[in-house]
């Protein structure tokens, strides 16, 4: 584990230091560094790791995260632009582009699986997208980036609060469909409205949460 943590802070102080720069060094891109850094606290989680190699690994993997988070040089002129390029679809079929945090909110407000109305999405203009399952107070939220202009490769992560993952959940998107999830990957409306809003405003995964790859499921 020492090698892997020494490996962790060099990409920290380096991206500290080079910015987005730092991913032209690597033969993977950001997202997939990113990705390599999470499953290795994740496995070392998995095997029962803890004490002090553990805890640094992880909050300096967590660290990085919340870097790459940040929009870094983005002009307020560019986040509107950024977002007026959204587009907020619904169950029913309903779509509005150019979708305001209110747009969002209600949105989440009236999301009802007994009503077919248990799903929505946020789509930004080069085909990633957040979209969240469920209604009535409990629901859950994923994300799709795309990693090729083909849409032929991707990752795609469910949201978690950063706690125990404790057991499977099925969270109802409709009268007939579900989404299996873990414990803490089930979100109160509050929450989804925080980490869609992050994802208007930025384009990003909001770092308040733990962001599972499941894209083996697909």
């Amino acid at each position: 584990m020492a090698d892997k943590l020494d490996n962790a802070r060099a990409v920290l102080a380096d991206y500290r230091r080079l910015g987005d720069a730092l991913w032209t060094r690597f033969n993977a891109g950001k997202e997939d560094q990113l990705w390599y850094y999470r499953g290795l606290v994740e496995a070392f989680r998995e095997a029962g790791s803890s004490g002090l190699l553990y805890d640094e690994l992880k909050h300096t993997v967590e660290e990085i995260e919340r870097l790459c988070a940040a929009p870094v040089g983005v002009s307020p002129r560019k986040k509107r632009q950024l977002r007026d390029s959204y587009q907020l679809k619904k169950a029913s079929g309903v779509s509005k582009r150019n979708p305001t945090e209110q747009d969002l909110s209600k949105a989440i407000d009236q999301m009802n699986p007994q009503k077919n109305r248990g799903f929505i999405s946020l789509a930004r203009p080069g085909g990633d997208y957040v979209q969240s399952a469920g209604g009535n107070g409990t629901y859950t939220v994923e994300c799709r980036v795309w990693l090729d202009d083909q849409f032929q490769t991707f990752r795609h992560f469910v949201a978690g609060r950063n706690e125990a993952p404790g057991n499977d959940v099925r969270i109802p998107s409709s009268e007939i469909n579900s989404v299996l999830v873990k414990q803490n990957e089930c979100l109160s409306a509050t929450e989804v409205k925080i980490i869609l809003t992050a994802y208007l405003r930025d384009g990003t995964r909001h770092p308040r949460y733990v962001w599972r790859d499941i894209t083996l499921n697909f």
